[in-house]
């Protein structure tokens, strides 16, 4: 199997920026319980799982933690094969996104630089370099369909299999469906968006959809 360099150079890890709920007495280099993902628009899918993190965290003495990235993968990607058509629409600016992951009570949000770097890391350094030495992961909860990694080359079983190695343990989250079985995501509140169809969309975030920017002259 793979394995990644115990002496990786920090230049070639992705660029973290840390942001903590309030004045926050640790240092973020506490173990972590920690959910990975976009999270854009945090609809009432991500809101469950960000509940079942909170409280595992809480459980095992853990901060509670969540990585996402700038830009959105997809739009790195739409980027770079010149497919601007493919770039997803946002929900949510960063600064929004992260308050509200905040407002439900997780410690701290880490943003992650998706760059050339990120997207060429293998599957096994994210898990080594990334969750364990970096951010001290021990409690992991991710989707069911998350795939990481070089051309998308890690899975669930390659995230339980170095885990168990290391201590962490890692759960899935399923989907949260309406009350129609439809599942609830940030693709149907884009949708709804698109339509105008605002009741739709406050059904899906669980909210009123809102918007947030500077006031400019003019």
């Amino acid at each position: 199997m793979e394995t990644s360099n115990p002496q990786i150079s920090p230049s070639i890890l992705p660029k973290l920026l840390e942001l903590p709920r309030g004045r926050s007495k640790e240092d973020g280099k506490s173990s972590t319980a920690l959910s990975i993902g976009n999270f854009d628009g945090v609809h009432l899918g991500h809101q469950s799982m960000l509940q079942r993190l909170r409280k595992a965290a809480a459980e095992q003495q853990l901060q509670s933690a969540v990585l996402t990235f700038s830009p959105h993968p997809r739009e790195y990607f739409a980027e770079i094969a010149r497919r601007p058509e493919l770039t997803p629409t946002h929900i949510t600016g960063m600064r929004d996104k992260v308050q509200t992951i905040l407002g439900c009570g997780i410690d701290r949000v880490w943003i992650a630089r998706f760059n050339r770097h990120l997207a060429e890391m293998s599957a096994v350094a994210f898990i080594e370099d990334l969750l364990i030495r970096r951010l001290n992961v021990r409690w992991l909860l991710v989707g069911e369909d998350f795939r990481f990694g070089a051309k998308r080359a890690g899975d669930i079983a390659l995230l339980r299999e170095i885990g168990a190695k290391h201590g962490i343990s890692v759960q899935t989250h399923a989907d949260i469906v309406d009350a129609k079985g439809h599942r609830i995501s940030s693709s149907e509140v884009r949708a709804a968006l698109a339509l105008g169809d605002l009741v739709r969309a406050k059904a899906l975030l669980g909210r009123h959809f809102a918007l947030t920017g500077h006031v400019i002259h003019g």
